[in-house]
C-alpha cells in the first residue's frame, strides 16, 4: 500500500510539473502575447502616436494611422481624425525645397492634397512641368536620374521615351523629386545615385527598375506626405523591396503595414519580419499594433509569431495556476532564454515522474517488487521518459513542428505596357500549418494507445517472470504472448490506414504527420519492450535452461 501511495504521488507531481511546464510564457518558436501586452504597458499608444506626428507636422502619415486605428476598431480614431483634419488645414503649407517647381506642382505637393502622387504624376501636363523644374536643379543625383529616360535596355518597364513609357517617366520622376526636395535618408540616396550612373554607363538596369518598380507601387497608394515620411526612414534598397513587396499582398490592411514602419522609425526589422512571415506577419501586427508602440518593438526585437492560447485564460483565472503563471512573467520578457530552460526541465521532470510512477503502479499491481529493478527495467522507463517529454514537447511548443519560415518570393518583375494597366502581379501562396489541434489529438491519442498497451506487455512479462514453472515452460509461454508482443505494430499500422483513408474521403485535412505518427509510435513502443525488455529475460531462461539437467 505504501508503494502504491508513493506512486500515486509521484503521478500527481508529474502532473502538476506538466502543467507548470505548459504555462511558462517563454517558447523557441514564437513569442507570447502577455509577454507583448506587458511590453506595451507605459508606452504611447496608437492613438497618441499619430497625435505625436501631428505635431511633428507629419499629418499624412498621422492620417494612415488613423486609418489603422480604425481598422483595429481603438476608441478614439474619430477624434483623432478630427485632430488630422484640423492641423491639414493650419499646416498645408507647400512642401520644403520646392521653389523651382512650378506653382501648379508645390500646390499637388502641399499636405492638403490626399490624392495618390502617382494618380497626380501620371497626369502628362503635370510630369512635364516637373521634369522641366527639375532640371534646374542644381542636384548632380537629380540629373542623373533624369538621364535614365533615355535608357532603352529595360525589362521591367517599356523605355520612358516609348509610346507606352508613362509609367517608367513617372517612377523617374517620383525619384527625382525624392532626391530634389531631401525626402529621402542619405544612404538611400546615394544607393540611387550609384545604380543611376551605373545604368547610364551602360551597366545593368536591372536594380535600378526595381527600385522604380518600388517606388511607383507605394506611389499608387500613398500621397505625398505620407511617401516622404516613409521614405525618410527606409536606408537600403533592399528595405524598401521588402516593405513594397508586403505592400501588394496587404490589400486593405496596408494602413496596418505603414502605420508599423512608421512607428518602427528604422523599419529594417519590420522589413525582415515581413519577409519572414509573410503569411502571418499582418495578423502579429495588428495585436501589437492595438497595444502599443512598447508592444510593437518588442516583436521586433524577438523576430517571432505570436503565441495567445485561448485556454489559459481559464486556467490562470484559478490559484496555484494564475499566480505562478503571473509570477515567472516578467522574467520570460526579460530573459526568454533561461525560462526555455526552466520549461523543458520542467517538462522532462514531469514525464520522468509520470513514466516510473505509472510503471511502477503496474508492476505493484501485478505483484512485482519495483524496487529491484534491472538496468534493463531502468532503461525501459528512460525510453518511455524521453518518449513522453518529446512528445508532450513537440505538442505545446507553438510553431516546432512547423515550416522553418514561411517565407515566399514575391514576384515583381513585371512589364507595364501601358498607364491603365498598369499592375503588380501578387504571389498568393497557401500556407498551411503542419501543427494543427486535429493533428495535435491525434498525436496524443496514438500516444497514450502505445503506452497503454506498452504497460500492458511489461505487466505480462512479469507475470510470467513470477511463475515457478521451468524456464523452457516460461520460454513458450513468452512465445505463446508474442503476438501481444506485436500489437503495438498492428495498431500502428491500423491507425495509419484509418488516417488515410479518411483523408481520401474528405472527413478530415491532409496531415501526413497524423497519418504516420501511429506506426512511428508503434515501432518505437514495440522496439524498447522487445530490445530492453524481452530480449534480457529470453536469455537468463536459455541459459538457464542449458544448466537445469
Amino acid at each position: 500500500m505504501k508503494r502504491q501511495i508513493w506512486c500515486i504521488t509521484g503521478i500527481v507531481f508529474g502532473v502538476m510539473m506538466l502543467i507548470c511546464a505548459v504555462l511558462v510564457p517563454a517558447h523557441f518558436r514564437a513569442i507570447d502575447l502577455k509577454v507583448i501586452e506587458r511590453a506595451g504597458i507605459g508606452t504611447p499608444s496608437l492613438i497618441q502616436s499619430g497625435v505625436d506626428l501631428v505635431k511633428l507636422d507629419e499629418t499624412g502619415a498621422a492620417r494612415m494611422v488613423r486609418r489603422a486605428a480604425r481598422l483595429l476598431k481603438i476608441d478614439g480614431h474619430d477624434e483623432l481624425g478630427v485632430y488630422v483634419a484640423r492641423a491639414a488645414r493650419l499646416h498645408g503649407a507647400p512642401s520644403r525645397n520646392v521653389d523651382s517647381l512650378p506653382g501648379p506642382v508645390r500646390d499637388i505637393l502641399s499636405l492638403t492634397n490626399a490624392r495618390p502622387i502617382i494618380e497626380s504624376l501620371i497626369d502628362g501636363e503635370v510630369r512635364h512641368r516637373v521634369v522641366a523644374g527639375l532640371k534646374a536643379s542644381s542636384r548632380p543625383a537629380v540629373h542623373e536620374l533624369l538621364k535614365n529616360m533615355a535608357l532603352t535596355n529595360t525589362t521591367q518597364f517599356p523605355p520612358a521615351n516609348s509610346a507606352a513609357g508613362q509609367p517608367l517617366e513617372t517612377a523617374i520622376t517620383l525619384a527625382g523629386l525624392l532626391v530634389q526636395t531631401d525626402s529621402i535618408s542619405s544612404s538611400f540616396r546615394d544607393k540611387l545615385e550609384f545604380l543611376s550612373k551605373h545604368a547610364n554607363g551602360g551597366g545593368s538596369i536591372a536594380l535600378l527598375e526595381m527600385v522604380y518598380l518600388d517606388l511607383f507601387s507605394l506611389g499608387k497608394r500613398l500621397d505625398w506626405s505620407q511617401l516622404t515620411a516613409l521614405m525618410r526612414r527606409i536606408d537600403t534598397t533592399i528595405t524598401l523591396q521588402s516593405l513594397a513587396s508586403s505592400v501588394r499582398a496587404s490589400g486593405d490592411r496596408f494602413p496596418l503595414l505603414y502605420s508599423a514602419a512608421i512607428l518602427m522609425d528604422q523599419p529594417q526589422p519590420l522589413a525582415t519580419f515581413l519577409e519572414t512571415f509573410p503569411a502571418s506577419a499582418l495578423d502579429d501586427l495588428s495585436k501589437a499594433l492595438s497595444l502599443g508602440r512598447g508592444s510593437l518593438m518588442e516583436l521586433m526585437r524577438h523576430q517571432k509569431r505570436i503565441y495567445s492560447p485561448t485556454w489559459r485564460e481559464k486556467m490562470t483565472g484559478y490559484d496555484p495556476f494564475g499566480a505562478f503563471f503571473y509570477l515567472i512573467l516578467p522574467g520570460c520578457g526579460s530573459a526568454p532564454g533561461a525560462w526555455m530552460i526552466f520549461r523543458c526541465v520542467l517538462f522532462l521532470g514531469g514525464a520522468s515522474l509520470l513514466a516510473f510512477g505509472v510503471g511502477s503502479l503496474a508492476f505493484t499491481a501485478s505483484g512485482e517488487d519495483p524496487v529491484s529493478l534491472d538496468r534493463s527495467r531502468l532503461a525501459q522507463t528512460v525510453c518511455l521518459a524521453l518518449s513522453l517529454f518529446l512528445v508532450l514537447f513537440a505538442s505545446w511548443e507553438p510553431f516546432i513542428v512547423s515550416q522553418t519560415s514561411q517565407k515566399a518570393e514575391f514576384p515583381i518583375r513585371v512589364r507595364l505596357p501601358m498607364v491603365g494597366s498598369s499592375s503588380v502581379s501578387k504571389l498568393q501562396t497557401s500556407i498551411q500549418p503542419v501543427m494543427t489541434t486535429a493533428t495535435l489529438t491525434s498525436l496524443i491519442v496514438f500516444f497514450v494507445l502505445q503506452a497503454l498497451i506498452y504497460i500492458w506487455c511489461l505487466a505480462k512479462i512479469s507475470e510470467i517472470r513470477r511463475q515457478t514453472a521451468e524456464p523452457k515452460l516460461k520460454l513458450r509461454l513468452l512465445d505463446n504472448e508474442e503476438h501481444l508482443f506485436d500489437a503495438g505494430l498492428y495498431l500502428g499500422f491500423v491507425g495509419t490506414i484509418i488516417s488515410l483513408i479518411l483523408v481520401s474521403m474528405g472527413i478530415v485535412k491532409p496531415s501526413i504527420m497524423a497519418a504516420y505518427s501511429s506506426t512511428s509510435f508503434g515501432i518505437i513502443f514495440v522496439s524498447i519492450l522487445k530490445i530492453f525488455h524481452l530480449r534480457p529475460l529470453r536469455r537468463q531462461l536459455i541459459m538457464e535452461s542449458e544448466v537445469q539437467p
